[in-house]
């Protein structure tokens, strides 16, 4: 199973490119707010909706956990 970190998600293009029957989770950042929003809207169509985390921010701060 693959865990997937992705930064710079912007509008969320790639977000239905995720297969759901190998991704177990998705992290997607951007600094954009505008930008997340359309990702949400994008990623309600998205196979992997249901494991998939949208944050706002730089990646230097954001504490993301170890995969496992």
């Amino acid at each position: 199973m693959v865990v997937s970190r992705q930064v710079a998600v912007g509008t969320g293009l790639n977000l239905p490119l995720y297969d759901a029957s190998e991704v177990t989770s998705v992290t997607a950042l951007d600094l954009s707010g505008g930008m997340l929003a359309v990702a949400r809207r994008r990623a309600a169509d998205a196979a992997v909706r249901d494991r998939l985390t949208l944050r706002q921010g730089a990646l230097q701060p954001v504490q993301l956990p170890d995969a496992l």
